[in-house]
């Protein structure tokens, strides 16, 4: 038997140090997402536990609605299949913010298909209601449909997807890595738990 609470609780914690904590890495294929338009705070859907919304904003940072689309209807080839996201060019300007449930940091990746053919085509920002846009990358338009990859250096929640002249822009195979928990929380959370189950235990 156990002398106290605290000899018990340094014990398990020993057994329920979780090491190093990696980002989970998110495929987002709009497949399971409703077709049709999408206004400002429409949640799209879930993929492994990642929500996914249109991003909504304010008078001073307005954010732009989307059209889940399907293959069927514009053939765009390459890496889309299924569904697929597109901006919604008259009400949108050429560009569709998605908001995540969990913020995402380091590399992403999507396919990528827009009409511009202006010096800088496509980019994809990063932004936030309260931070300042930042730019992730751009790429000119060649004539084809692409595979494109970018870095994030600071966890953002939303990711803005824009033609520079307000042309649409189509997206699709979008993989994103979340922010993983440290191991100090889940430490925490353990240890609260555990707490919690001992006075139970002992009420």
């Amino acid at each position: 038997m156990f002398h106290s609470k605290k000899t018990a609780l340094s014990l398990m914690l020993l057994f329920i140090l979780p090491g190093t904590s990696f980002a989970a890495s998110v495929f987002i294929n709009f497949d399971s997402f409703s077709l049709g338009g999408k206004s400002t705070g429409t949640v799209l859907g879930t993929i492994d536990g990642l929500q996914v919304s249109i991003a909504q904003g304010n008078a001073g940072n307005p954010r732009n609605g989307g059209t889940i689309l399907d293959n069927g209807d514009i053939d765009i080839g390459g890496g889309f299949d299924g569904h697929y996201l597109t901006s919604n060019l008259v009400d949108n300007n050429g560009r569709v913010d998605l908001e995540f449930s969990v913020p995402i940091v380091g590399t992403i990746s999507f396919w990528a298909d827009y009409a511009d053919s202006g010096t800088i085509d496509f980019q994809v920002v990063a932004l936030s209601l309260t931070a300042d846009p930042v730019q992730i990358c751009s790429e000119n338009d060649d004539g084809a449909t692409k595979f494109i990859e970018c870095s994030i250096a600071t966890p953002t929640t939303t990711l803005r997807f824009r033609d520079n002249t307000g042309n649409p822009v189509q997206i699709d195979n979008l993989t994103v890595n979340t922010v993983p928990i440290p191991p100090a929380a889940w430490l925490f959370g353990s240890a609260l738990g555990l707490l919690g189950w001992m006075r139970r235990k002992t009420g």
